[in-house]
């Protein structure tokens, strides 16, 4: 998909922030003015990005945020994580250099967690934007959620992106579990929350799911429903909007970049 405003000029580039989704397979730049609204939305695939895209790219942007895939998830209690002690964590990563171990604290879950990015994709973004902040994926997709989370019942959350899908467990409000899978086809999904649902005990339904990545008519939520009566998209704190009815449909798809600002130190 590609879409360049009416209103896009490279003059105000100093007024312009841009966000990029990046994960094995696609990225996703968007470029947002003062009054957050969509001028730009380029989507390709990382291995061919075009023209229009490079010269996007070649832009001096101020302010860049980067959301990229987590790799090798592991959670640990606050109350317990020392990170002049994060050597003992590397036997769950792929590298044994405690500088590729990144630390994220969840205080209001009262967690910590441990990941890795992948280095080329960071490697690669970092030497086009030195300035970047960079945001996990799973960061943001918590921090939507506990809003939309009840004190009482079971709930799941999914979200999607490109041959991947983000699980994670709330029970009476209290964070269980979070995980990354591959995963291309609802029936692959299927496999791996079926597998959930029995780890917790789960019978057949759960009071809720949350969805985030894709819309309520895609094949991903038309196969949640038969996991529960109570099916919602998680919802953007913040907001973007179009003049284009295509690009604000597809914006509304794009809550991890929307809300990856509140995340970014």
């Amino acid at each position: 998909m590609n879409y360049t405003s009416e209103d896009f000029r490279i003059q105000y580039i100093s007024t312009y922030t841009l966000y990029i989704h990046t994960d094995l397979v696609y990225d996703q730049l968007v470029v947002v003015n003062d009054d957050h609204q969509v001028v730009l939305l380029m989507i390709y695939h990382r291995e061919n990005p075009s023209q229009e895209a490079m010269k996007i790219l070649g832009l001096p942007f101020p302010s860049v945020y980067v959301v990229l895939a987590h790799q090798n998830l592991v959670w640990v209690p606050k109350e317990v994580f020392e990170e002049e002690k994060k050597a003992v964590f590397t036997p769950f990563f792929d590298h044994s250099e405690t500088s590729h171990i990144f630390s994220k604290d969840i205080d209001n879950l009262g967690i910590t967690a441990l990941y890795e990015f992948d280095v080329l994709q960071i490697n690669r973004w970092k030497a086009l934007f030195p300035q970047a902040r960079f945001v996990p994926v799973f960061e943001v997709v918590l921090k939507q959620a506990q809003l939309q989370i009840p004190i009482e019942g079971k709930v799941l959350g999914v979200h999607v992106y490109n041959h991947k899908i983000d699980l994670f467990v709330f029970v009476n409000g209290t964070f269980q579990f979070y995980n990354s899978f591959e995963a291309s086809t609802a029936d692959d999904l299927s496999y791996f929350v079926l597998q959930l649902f029995k780890q917790f005990d789960i019978d057949q339904q759960v009071e809720k799911i949350l969805l985030s990545g894709t819309d309520l008519q895609s094949d991903w939520a038309k196969r949640l429903t038969n996991y529960t009566g109570n099916l919602e998209l998680a919802k953007s704190k913040n907001r973007w909007s179009s003049t284009t009815v295509d690009v604000g449909e597809k914006v509304d798809t794009l809550g991890v970049l929307i809300d990856s600002v509140l995340c970014a130190s």
